[in-house]
């Protein structure tokens, strides 16, 4: 799906809205998600100069290299600060901002632009609009929700059709290769290998029974990703202790999702998992978050962890993902992404909800 031009300038609105509530002057945004998320331009960031600004007296456009203009200005409706080679953009953007006491820069920032902006503005001073961006982000509308649902369907089927692969022999390596999405956006772990956390695929051969754990995520051509996790045994009836396991994650899973409503703090939801597996005396082996936000960063505010007082919204979109890693034994972890809604929470995909062995020959 491409991002509507709609959208996009409703977005920068509330931006702007934001802007002059928090008493900034102007917003400048380099490539980044960010930028993409208020001009739907996915950019790589270079030496190069390229900037969204938003100004609170509700003027936009955007600064860039005079030979980008015909490729960039589309996305601010024509309203371009271009820059010929031989002049210094940072003295054209703050002769255009001239005037202003305090500007937001976004969080991905680097300190080196910040410093020649700041010598370029004298005295105005530069501010972190980390809490704004990650505001407007965490509350995400119906396309970008619709955007996330796609992502994490995409994400499912093609675990599922990486059980389908599944071989005596075949390597964690190859297995992970055959999703096509890059060697950074899947781990594919057998046995002892799935008892940590993030681990990255290697050549470990698959030698049934055994257990198999695939965290796959990726993201669609809009730029939203889905992140979703799968773990099952391989070859046979699970062991007992594999079966006590997985099922005890599976109902810290539901019982996070339940807990996932309005008015709920994030460090709550947490809690609500953690003490399944605490109470089932696992809890030392569950040694991460339960969750985290998705949009176009695979992970973005929110984060559901012990001591994060941030209170759900609706529209805003998590993982639920606990976990039990038993070292030299194997691991459960199970993730569902999860919208939250009026009355609590919606998931984005088909979740897993059995655990049916796999058969390979």
């Amino acid at each position: 799906m491409t991002i509507p031009q709609a959208e996009l300038g409703a977005r920068r609105e509330r931006a702007t809205r934001e802007l002059q509530t928090a008493g900034l002057d102007a917003l400048v945004v380099q490539p980044g998600t960010n930028f993409r998320y208020l001009t739907g331009l996915a950019l790589e960031r270079s030496e190069r100069l390229v900037a969204l600004v938003l100004q609170a007296d509700g003027e936009t456009w955007m600064v860039g290299p005079a030979f980008e203009e015909a490729r960039l200005s589309a996305a601010v409706g024509g309203a371009y600060l271009a820059w010929a080679e031989t002049e210094d953009p940072y003295r054209l953007l703050a002769e255009r901002l001239r005037g202003a006491s305090t500007l937001g820069l976004g969080p991905t920032t680097w300190f080196a632009d910040a410093e020649r902006l700041q010598s370029a503005l004298g005295t105005a001073r530069l501010t972190s609009a980390h809490e704004i961006l990650a505001s407007l982000r965490m509350h995400k509308t119906p396309f970008e929700v619709e955007a996330i649902r796609e992502a994490a369907e995409a994400c499912r089927q093609r675990i599922f059709a990486a059980h389908g692969r599944l071989g005596p022999g075949a390597t964690e390596t190859a297995i992970a290769s055959g999703f096509g999405t890059g060697d950074d956006t899947v781990m594919v772990q057998y046995g002892p290998s799935s008892a940590v956390p993030h681990g990255d695929a290697g050549d470990r051969p698959l030698e049934p029974p055994t257990a198999l754990l695939i965290d796959h995520w990726a993201p669609l051509e809009d730029g939203y990703w889905g992140d979703l996790t799968r773990s099952t045994w391989v070859g046979g009836e699970p062991p007992s202790r594999y079966r006590e396991v997985w099922h005890i994650v599976l109902e810290a899973q539901l019982a996070g999702i339940d807990a996932i409503r309005p008015g709920a703090t994030c460090g709550e939801v947490d809690a609500a998992a953690r003490s399944v597996i605490e109470r089932a005396g696992f809890g030392e082996y569950f040694t991460h978050r339960l969750g985290h936000g998705l949009g176009l960063d695979v992970h973005e505010p929110p984060y559901l962890v012990a001591g994060n007082d941030r209170v759900l919204e609706p529209g805003m979109v998590v993982t639920v993902e606990p976990g039990i890693y038993l070292p030299g034994e194997f691991g459960v972890r199970l993730e569902e992404d999860v919208v939250v809604t009026e009355n609590g929470a919606e998931l984005l995909s088909d979740p897993q909800r059995e655990l049916v062995p796999l058969t390979v020959e």
